[in-house]
């Protein structure tokens, strides 16, 4: 059983351990009204997960690759349920607010999920996926929480996914490897370094 539950606190808490060891495949950051929230994309052998954290000090001390185990925190049960924050319903990803993390010494083996855009859904949140034969838009038109706004994306005929905009892109690419990340409004591909896009 990847998962049980603890009681913290006296009886108010209720924090939710996976002892499975997992693979760190990606980072993130997001700012919200109440602060940034850090977050970690990891993979294990059923699933993927969002680990979230409100400082940096996660991922100074882990780099994509890592292996982690007995990750203990606040579970928010994700994919197709959607939460209410100031009037606008968002969904987001199943996800874990980190409270302890411990390294493993367990080899990595994470292998990308080759996934066309047509085909990229909720099931694959927090995983590592390659997308082929695909186009960039610096500048894309998306409508996002009812605002239309300018945002660089790859595209498959006419389906399109936001891109990390700190990497470099080009026109016509082979492929783009990184975890698809759903959170609030937003769904996007992080690739791990630039050596992910080619």
């Amino acid at each position: 059983e990847n998962k049980c539950y603890s009681y913290l606190n006296e009886d108010i808490d209720i924090s939710y351990k996976v002892k499975s060891d997992m693979v760190i495949t990606g980072f993130a950051s997001e700012k919200f009204d109440v602060g940034t929230f850090y977050h970690i994309f990891a993979q294990y052998a059923s699933g993927a997960i969002q680990l979230n954290h409100q400082s940096t000090e996660i991922q100074k001390r882990y780099k994509v690759g890592d292996v982690i185990t007995n990750v203990v925190g606040y579970y928010t049960l994700g994919g197709k349920t959607y939460e209410k924050y100031n009037s606008v319903y968002y969904a987001s990803a199943p996800s874990i607010d980190v409270k302890t993390i411990e390294a493993s010494d367990a080899e990595p083996s994470v292998v990308p999920i080759e996934v066309s855009l047509a085909d990229l859904d909720d099931s694959y949140a927090s995983k590592l996926v390659t997308i082929k034969n695909i186009t960039y838009n610096s500048a894309s038109k998306v409508l996002l929480n009812n605002d239309e706004v300018e945002k660089p994306t790859i595209n498959q005929g006419k389906k399109w996914v936001i891109v990390a905009d700190e990497y470099e892109y080009a026109a016509e690419m082979g492929s783009v490897t990184g975890v698809y990340y759903l959170s609030g409004v937003w769904t996007k591909l992080i690739p791990r370094s630039q050596a992910d896009i080619v």
